[in-house]
């Protein structure tokens, strides 16, 4: 596999919006909606009141950057199969995401956020690593 292959800019698009469709299904009140809002000490409708758009926008870009850079380290190692992309996103989570929610949330005293946020988290960039690694030649 050549390391200056370009992006499959249609499939990060793809995993850029079922990542968002994690996020919004993972925060609703079906999933971890009501039990993050209660953690923090509001209500689901107040974090809708006084958000606004920029939080969604961030995330959004949030996800293509997370993205563009899971796709060049999937060229980089050859994690081009299914199994390798979800093992490459597990071990990137554990890494770097889990360490930084984990400290962060500690220091707040929100330790039940952890598995929340994380989880989150740890579910989208599964997902993001096996379908960009099977998109490799």
């Amino acid at each position: 596999m050549d390391n200056k292959r370009r992006i499959n800019y249609m499939l990060l698009g793809i995993v850029v919006v079922i990542m968002q469709v994690i996020g919004a299904l993972w925060y609703s009140p079906v999933l971890f909606g009501n039990l993050w809002a209660e953690n923090l000490g509001v209500t689901s409708q107040q974090i809708a009141d006084r958000l606004g758009t920029a939080p969604y926008v961030l995330s959004i870009l949030g996800s293509i950057l997370m993205c563009m850079v899971l796709n060049r380290l999937i060229v980089l190692t050859k994690a081009n199969t299914l199994a390798r992309g979800v093992q490459l996103a597990v071990l990137l989570w554990l890494g770097l995401v889990l360490t930084v929610l984990s400290t962060h949330y500690a220091f707040l005293g929100m330790t039940r956020m952890i598995f929340i946020d994380a989880g989150k988290d740890l579910v989208a960039m599964t997902v993001a690593g096996a379908i960009l690694a099977s998109g490799q030649e």
